[in-house]
Parts: structure tokens; C-alpha cells; sequence
């Protein structure tokens, strides 16, 4: 039992890591973006 338990803990860990490295990815890119939306001064909305 121990070793099925420390199994689904590294499953749980290796899926909490990813979703945060995915969260942490997307906020990074919509940042970027952010960025380069007022560097660039857009206004049109279309992309």
C-alpha cells in the first residue's frame, strides 16, 4: 500500500508541477503580448 500511495503522490506532483508551468506559460505569453501591444501602440482590436 505505501508504495501504490507514494506512486499516486508523484502523480499528483507531476501533475500539480505541469499545471503550474502551463499557468505560469500562459501568463507569461499574454504579458509578452501586453507588452508588445503598447510598445507597438495598436489600436485596432482585430488581432
Amino acid at each position: 500500500m505505501a508504495y501504490d500511495y507514494d506512486f499516486v503522490f508523484l502523480l499528483d506532483a507531476i501533475a500539480i508541477t505541469s499545471i503550474l508551468a502551463i499557468s505560469l506559460a500562459l501568463v507569461g505569453i499574454i504579458l509578452y503580448y501586453a507588452a508588445a501591444a503598447r510598445k507597438n501602440k495598436i489600436t485596432g482590436r482585430n488581432s
